[in-house]
């Protein structure tokens, strides 16, 4: 892909309208009262008020009322929490602004969202920051393997690393590259992480001093930010007791109930 100029805009459409799609991530922020009722329309709800309406039924009024408010805080409390972090990680997996990208032989910008697997883009500093702790970093759209001339990155957002990390360009062997493989990391550039400094490329755009060329990997969800965010919303699965045994309680509870009425 190197060599022969990179992908041409014929087959970037095929990939874009496949299975690959856009270089975005989605993330879904569902409004207030949709998140109201995905929060309360659970089994620990459906618990917390068969218990009020026991309060209320053996004339605990108060004790009802105060029961119901706590809940009911709480519930909200934790509706807005939530929303507030799928606000915050949306901003997150938003990538803005441009890239410099090879199709078929020649050097055009192109939006980040476009970009595919086998695009040779040029890597580069913004020629406005001054120095390296202005806060213009730029910030990589997508997984790419390195081809030619070296960078400097920050990977703090993806790893903690606070040291910057040093990228080398991959040897022209036929060995596949694994961007998961401590050995390999070197080699790849992550999506989310800011470029600090590239150079040592020698086809470059026209206009851009100094920069480093690589192959775009993985994009979109497919990327390392990608996973990172799935990993912030979604979690571990996790089995827990009381999913199981809820229905259970409930059961239990309900016969007793029952049993109490008719008794009484």
């Amino acid at each position: 892909l190197f060599g022969g100029g990179g992908l041409t805009a014929v087959v970037a459409s095929k990939l874009m309208r496949g299975v690959q799609g856009k270089n975005e991530i989605s993330i879904e922020v569902p409004g207030v009262l949709q998140a109201c009722i995905a929060e309360f329309y659970n089994m620990f709800y459906i618990y917390q008020l068969f218990a009020i309406t026991i309060s209320f039924y053996w004339d605990y009024v108060s004790v009802g009322l105060m029961f119901a408010t706590l809940v009911f805080i709480c519930g909200m409390i934790k509706v807005y929490t939530e929303r507030q972090q799928r606000l915050k990680l949306r901003d997150m997996a938003t990538i803005d602004g441009c890239v410099w990208c090879k199709r078929a032989g020649e050097w055009c910008q192109l939006p980040c969202s476009e970009l595919c697997v086998g695009d040779v883009i040029c890597v580069c500093v913004s020629a406005e920051r001054d120095s390296e702790d202005d806060g213009t970093n730029v910030l990589l759209a997508a997984d790419a393997i390195m081809v030619q001339g070296n960078a400097v990155v920050d990977e703090s957002l993806l790893t903690g690393e606070t040291m910057p990390i040093q990228k080398f360009p991959v040897s022209n062997d036929v060995v596949r590259r694994d961007a998961e493989a401590s050995e390999d990391k070197k080699l790849f550039l992550f999506a989310g992480t800011q470029l600090l400094h590239a150079t040592g490329a020698l086809d470059l755009p026209q206009g851009v001093p100094d920069g480093a060329i690589a192959v775009v990997s993985h994009v979109g969800p497919r990327s390392v930010r990608g996973g990172l965010l799935r990993t912030l919303l979604f979690g571990a699965p996790l089995q827990l007791a009381i999913h199981s045994e809820a229905l259970l309680v409930l059961a239990l509870l309900l016969f007793i109930g029952i049993c109490d009425f008719l008794v009484c």
